[in-house]
C-alpha cells in the first residue's frame, strides 16, 4: 500500500495492521516522525522502517525518538565512493 501523507498512512496502517511500515520523513499533512509517533501510539506492535534522503542527523534523531526501529539514510552519491561497498553509500542507525 502506498500513501501520500502521514495521516492516511496512519489510518490505513491501523486498518490493515501490517507487520512493518516503510515511512518517509518528508510528507504533507503529517511528516514521517509525527506519523511514526502516532502509529506507535495506535499500534505499538507495528515496526516502522524509516527512509530518508536527508543528511541532517536531526531528522534521523526525530525518527528514532518517534519509535522507528530502523532508519536508513541514503546519502547523495559520492563520486569517490566504492560502488561495491554498500557502507560507502548508506548509513544505518538501528534502534
Amino acid at each position: 500500500m502506498k500513501r501520500d501523507n502521514g495521516r492516511t498512512a496512519c489510518l490505513k496502517s491501523r486498518e490493515l495492521l501490517p507487520d512493518v511500515v516503510v515511512m518517509d520523513i518528508s510528507m504533507p499533512e503529517m511528516n514521517g516522525a509525527q506519523a511514526t509517533k502516532r502509529l506507535k501510539e495506535l499500534c505499538p506492535q507495528i515496526k516502522v522502517l524509516a527512509l530518508t534522503a536527508h543528511e541532517d542527523k536531526g531528522y534521523l534523531r526525530h525518527l528514532i525518538e518517534a519509535g522507528a526501529f530502523r532508519v536508513r539514510a541514503q546519502a547523495r552519491r559520492d563520486p569517490r565512493a566504492n560502488p561495491g561497498n554498500p557502507s560507502s553509500r548508506h548509513q544505518w542507525i538501528i534502534h
